[in-house]
């Protein structure tokens, strides 16, 4: 796997998924990766009998606006990773929700909200912490091994988290715990 540095876009993602399930999974399923900016961090019923599985944390990444071109970092961006495995078509499917945040110079009075930014070695860090929980929740597997390398995991420091501008702030879920698994 590449240790780039360059912004993640929706292909970055992707691609790096497509690696990593070759690499990394033992199984002959076939998984898909896409983005829904609607999903929460709750399943309904119906989601749940249907094998739906969550996987959330809050990691480092950057901002750019698309208006003023200020740029912050922040190390408090939720993802939202709702996965789930149907047996019978051999078929995994995964979608995946970053939340945005709004620009602190100019604010676009709150309806602006500009995606987050993510190394590759960040994406690759997510999608393996990701990735081991495939496959204790939808193969069974005996370990969870987080995908996190804490030799390599790096403290970051940032301001204090404003959750005026925070999406997850306003939807009411991100001061939730770093990690969940439903």
């Amino acid at each position: 796997m590449s240790s780039g540095d360059r912004s993640s876009t929706g292909n970055v993602w992707i691609d790096i998924f497509s690696e990593l399930i070759d690499e990394e999974l033992d199984y002959t399923d076939k998984w898909s990766l896409n983005f829904n900016y609607k999903i929460t961090d709750t399943l309904s019923r119906e989601k749940k009998k249907e094998g739906w599985k969550i996987s959330s944390r809050h990691v480092y990444a950057s901002f750019c606006c698309s208006k003023c071109h200020h740029q912050w970092n922040s190390a408090r961006v939720l993802v939202i990773f709702h996965y789930r495995l149907r047996e019978k078509t051999e078929r995994g499917h995964v979608i995946m929700r970053p939340f945005r945040q709004v620009c602190d110079a100019c604010k676009s009075n709150g309806e602006h909200y500009e995606i987050p930014r993510f190394s590759e070695d960040k994406v690759e860090e997510i999608l393996l912490g990701l990735l081991s929980k495939i496959k204790k929740n939808c193969y069974g597997e005996d370990y969870l091994d987080d995908g996190i390398d804490s030799s390599r995991s790096k403290v970051y420091r940032t301001k204090p988290h404003k959750s005026s501008l925070c999406e997850a702030c306003r939807d009411g879920i991100c001061c939730q715990d770093d990690y969940k698994d439903d």
